[in-house]
């Protein structure tokens, strides 16, 4: 078991470890299981295939925006080399679920849908849906789209089952096992939980803000390149607001005729990636431009600077200018 200190969650493993014992249990004992074992023992082998298959079906939508953030956020990857990573994972999966049921069960329907193959198809359908998580709005119609999934299949189901009796290889295919209708639902609620529980941690549980303030310079250059920026006391009097309508990765600022983005990472280049997407972001939220147009409006009216390099850590912001604006 892992501990607290070695960064993994335990709760994680616990789930992780509860699924396993169910698959094992159910994927062993119920090839010989028949009544003379007893009333209570049959039951309980038999209750441990419900639980085994959503179990890991949840949690790989659970982990996947704890995996997400943790890329784009933590180490400053773009969406399109995350997404990408997972597309070939998840397609990885589906020929990898075939040749374990070529292996393990021989004379089971070879391309039917195990929990293998549905949970490399729920990682590509997930893609898609991660960006929308950081938008509270989008969270609530997720869980509408997994409550619907399951829904709708279960009102389906008498129609469907006698659709699919005269389309053998669809039914092969597609609704053998455990098909992604209905049970993408629990990679799709798995992430929305998953997203807020995150969101939760990085936060924190206590409902303070901190602030700090310091490094006054007297004179510096646009863009700190050495030790010697002429460090000197500064007074300053400050007015400080909690805004808790506001969801932020990385510092925003403010002045009297602009708007500024920061990003900070080990390689420049990423930290300028961090700081255009928050102005992007910025624009989305101040100017009511969406997704490109509030791309190419940053690349003709924003611009960007290095805040320092004598760190381990180096800054870019962004700056967009009231003015630039107006002329735009």
């Amino acid at each position: 078991m892992a501990s607290a200190a070695s960064g993994r969650l335990l709760f994680l493993d616990g789930l992780r470890g509860l699924a396993i014992i169910f698959m094992v249990v159910n994927h062993t004992a119920r090839w010989w299981l028949d009544l003379s074992v007893g009333w209570p023992r049959y039951h309980l082998i038999y209750l441990t295939v419900p639980p085994s298959a959503p179990l890991f079906l949840f949690l790989v939508g659970f982990c996947l925006p704890l995996s997400y953030l943790n890329s784009t956020v933590g180490r400053g990857e773009s969406y399109g080399r995350v997404a990408w990573r997972y597309l070939r994972r998840g397609v990885l999966l589906v020929p990898m679920g075939w040749l374990l049921t070529l292996l393990v069960f021989p004379n089971e329907p070879l391309f039917g849908g195990e929990v293998l193959q549905t949970i490399g198809l729920s990682i590509v359908g997930l893609i898609p849906i991660l960006p929308l998580l950081s938008r509270r709005s989008a969270r609530p119609l997720i869980l509408a789209l997994a409550i619907g999934c399951y829904a709708t299949f279960n009102l389906a189901h008498p129609s469907l089952r006698a659709w699919l009796a005269g389309h053998p290889v669809i039914a092969e295919v597609w609704f053998t096992g455990f098909p992604l209708w209905p049970w993408f639902a629990f990679p799709l609620l798995g992430a929305v939980l998953g997203w807020v529980w995150v969101d939760g941690h990085r936060r924190g549980t206590d409902d303070r803000a901190f602030f700090s303030a310091g490094d006054g310079h007297a004179a510096q250059g646009d863009g700190e390149v050495c030790g010697t920026a002429i460090e000197t006391p500064a007074r300053a009097q400050l007015t400080i607001d909690v805004r808790d309508d506001l969801s932020l990765d990385w510092p925003i600022a403010r002045t009297h005729d602009a708007w500024l983005t920061f990003g900070f990472d080990d390689e420049l280049g990423r930290a300028a990636k961090i700081a255009v997407d928050g102005m992007v972001a910025l624009i989305e939220r101040e100017l009511g431009l969406a997704g490109d147009d509030a791309l190419a409006f940053a690349s003709i009216a924003a611009d960007l600077h290095v805040t320092q390099v004598v760190n381990g850590v180096l800054g870019v912001h962004v700056e967009l200018r009231d003015d630039a604006i107006r002329s735009q």
